[in-house]
């Protein structure tokens, strides 16, 4: 017995039958009609797969996908090698669909390029926090159009470099510090990461920038920090900066510093085995 089943074409009541009753009329047994057994329909042959076909993602895993994720694990250090090897298996997994993997390329391209982006932006963060501060060089016209007229109009306090009693007033503080005289003008400086320090007044209400002169040859070895309170405000490099003139320069003192302040400390602070100066002129001034 070959059993199949069928509908009636009337009220669509499914009816089981033998395929030996095929072209004969039964009753059907819920609305009474009269009707024809049909052939049974032969099944659907299943879609069989052509030799070497495979359906998308169902073959073996990209190793280029798994290594990219691999290295994107390695965070800041592998977000180069998991962008580079997460492209080239997206490129692999393009020319051949049935490699698995597209998930891992993709976490591993996400991740690398997150990492990348933050490494990037805390070293930029690095730069602009940690680079030191520098001065302002004045240009040559800055400096002639600055007459000691106009200075005078701007000036709080200034220290005479060399002069005892100038230097005695400001409350020196020094080691390997000496003065001397170059050009017909006084100067100080200190060797071997030594240390220059003033007591400079200032004007509480107003912004002040502190004033010095520089000779444009000085070079070898001299470089240190300018702090005011113990903060550093500035980084100075003495290195051929305007060479056969005395040249000035304009630091910006933040204005927290000096706020309800009479007093400031000022400090030239050496960098270890390097040289302060010569400087050849100190100045408080408004900005």
């Amino acid at each position: 017995m070959s059993d199949f089943r069928f509908a009636c074409p009337h009220c669509g009541q499914r009816i089981a039958g033998d395929t030996k009753y095929q072209s004969q009329e039964i009753t059907c047994p819920a609305c009474q009609t009269t009707l024809t057994v049909p052939a049974p329909r032969a099944a659907a042959p299943r879609a069989s797969a052509s030799p070497g076909s495979t359906e998308p993602g169902s073959g073996k895993l990209s190793t280029l996908a798994l290594v990219s994720f691999v290295c994107s694990l390695g965070l800041g250090l592998g977000s180069i090698p998991g962008i580079v090897f997460g492209h080239l298996a997206q490129a692999r997994l393009r020319k051949d669909p049935s490699l698995a993997g597209k998930g891992l390329a993709r976490a591993g391209l996400i991740v690398s390029y997150s990492f990348l982006l933050l490494t990037l932006a805390f070293i930029a963060v690095g730069l602009v926090v940690l680079a030191p501060l520098h001065g302002r060089q004045l240009t040559a016209q800055e400096q002639s159009a600055n007459t000691p007229a106009v200075l005078a109009t701007r000036r709080v306090d200034e220290v005479k470099l060399g002069n005892r009693s100038s230097e005695f007033e400001h409350n020196l503080k020094s080691r390997f510090s000496t003065a001397g005289v170059y050009l017909d003008k006084s100067f100080r400086d200190a060797g071997n990461g030594g240390f220059i320090s003033y007591s400079m007044k200032v004007d509480p209400t107003q912004p002040m920038v502190l004033y010095c002169t520089y000779w444009g040859n000085d070079a070898i070895s001299r470089r240190f920090n300018i702090l005011v309170n113990d903060k550093v405000i500035a980084t100075q490099t003495l290195n051929f900066n305007d060479p056969g003139r005395f040249f000035d320069v304009e630091y910006r003192i933040p204005q927290n510093l000096t706020r309800g302040q009479t007093n400031v400390v000022v400090v030239f602070q050496g960098y270890p085995y390097k040289t302060v100066g010569g400087i050849f002129g100190c100045q408080m001034l408004k900005r």
